[in-house]
């Protein structure tokens, strides 16, 4: 690199003044007109002129902040400073994206809740940090919206009715309208992140009905048998759709023209996408009800978690057998219904452990998880810790952690 560039750092801090004090130790001079917080995070963009950028780097990593290559961005000196700074604002978006580190669902459904989705503009952009989620996972859920993803950072599964797919960074692809799905961090990445177009298809269409609608838009939101379509760089012909895909997230808000601009972009990624989802079109559609059954049978449980429970009760409420329940949960959720109880049991418990002060034995009766001793139990042998320890560490650790 040159020695007359500026380095314009975007970094997470909790401690700014030891950074820059940590910088000024290895030779910079980076007075504190130098940087910008943005935000409760207290996102750090560093302005500084550097021959020696490893080192002062380095002393930034010394100091805890742990700066990797795709976090720097370089403009020339004579740049002016008020477009560094909207650049590295508006770098991949990030910044003008809601961060999303858990989902709600809507009231008696597994669908979730969007609530800055409006229909005047039925588009919102998102961030997710899936390594922040509670258990590091998503809970099944479904939106009527579809849904395209770039992986930034990490490893993430993603579990729908027909399977598992596994993405890491610089994948990515699209979730179908309506496909009921849920995702799951790897445990071994210290950080899971994507980012998230998620729209209603009359963004694209203009109007439900349209010729635009017929001909390009309802024969893939319709094909039920299409639940993800999966983008890989190794893929000669994904890199390209991959490239466009990433550089959508790049739209600022600020700019003119920006929602023409953002929708002839996702116009142009879904014309690929669709012509690579025809062959799958193109096979006979075979008409899948399980999703129906499962999606009913779910939300009993997530209405009626509380109480205690039946397969018989769980079968009457989607109007199946028994036998039909397991085979349903089976197929589309890949546990049994006893499982998924469980589950969803010590999921709510979680959540009430980080948001209330209940005590331990009032949760596990709130949750229907029996004595204390064996809700003890379960939740060690699920999560790793005591519902005490994982009280403890949630509320001390960074992730919840309001800088």
């Amino acid at each position: 690199m040159s020695s007359k560039m500026t380095l314009y750092l975007r970094i997470l801090v909790s401690a700014p003044a030891a950074e820059i004090q940590a910088l000024n130790s290895a030779g910079g001079s980076y007075p504190r007109s130098g940087y910008d917080i943005m935000s409760s995070k207290m996102t750090l963009y560093l302005r500084i002129l550097v021959s020696a950028p490893a080192a002062g780097i380095q002393a930034l990593n010394s100091a805890g902040a742990h700066i990797r290559g795709e976090d720097m961005i370089y403009w020339p000196k004579d740049t002016e400073v008020v477009r560094h700074k909207r650049a590295a604002a508006c770098w991949e978006g990030i910044n003008k994206m809601k961060i999303i580190r858990g989902i709600e669902l809507k009231q008696g459904s597994q669908e979730e809740l969007l609530p800055d989705f409006s229909p005047e503009f039925p588009y919102i952009a998102s961030f997710v940090e899936l390594h922040k989620y509670i258990g590091r996972q998503s809970p099944w859920h479904w939106h009527k919206e579809v849904e395209l993803f770039y992986m930034k950072d990490g490893e993430l599964e993603y579990d729908t009715p027909h399977g598992k797919r596994v993405f890491t960074a610089g994948m990515g692809g699209l979730v179908n309208a309506n496909v009921l799905h849920m995702t799951r961090a790897n445990e071994s990445c210290r950080t899971v992140t994507a980012m998230l177009h998620i729209f209603d298809p009359i963004f694209i269409s203009g109007s439900r009905g349209s010729a635009i609608d017929r001909k390009y838009v309802m024969p893939l939101i319709m094909a039920s048998r299409i639940d993800i379509i999966g983008l890989y760089p190794d893929n000669p012909e994904h890199a390209p759709l991959l490239e466009k895909l990433q550089e959508s997230f790049r739209f600022s808000e600020e700019d003119f023209g920006y929602e023409i601009r953002l929708r002839e972009s996702l116009s142009d990624i879904w014309c690929r996408l669709l012509n690579t989802a025809r062959p799958m079109l193109e096979k006979e559609e075979v008409q899948d009800k399980a999703g129906d059954k499962i999606k009913a049978m779910l939300t009993y449980v997530h209405e009626h978690y509380g109480e205690r429970l039946t397969v018989a009760e769980l079968a009457a409420s989607a109007f199946i057998s028994e036998r039909e329940a397991y085979r349903v949960f089976r197929e589309c959720v890949h546990l049994t219904p006893v499982e998924y109880i469980i589950s969803y049991r010590l999921q709510q418990a979680c959540h009430m452990l980080i948001e209330t002060e209940e005590p331990i034995t009032r949760i596990s009766q709130a949750c229907c998880l029996g004595s204390s001793s064996y809700f003890g139990k379960v939740f060690r042998e699920r999560m790793g810790c005591s519902p005490v320890e994982f009280r403890r560490r949630w509320r001390n650790s960074d992730i919840n952690r309001q800088e």
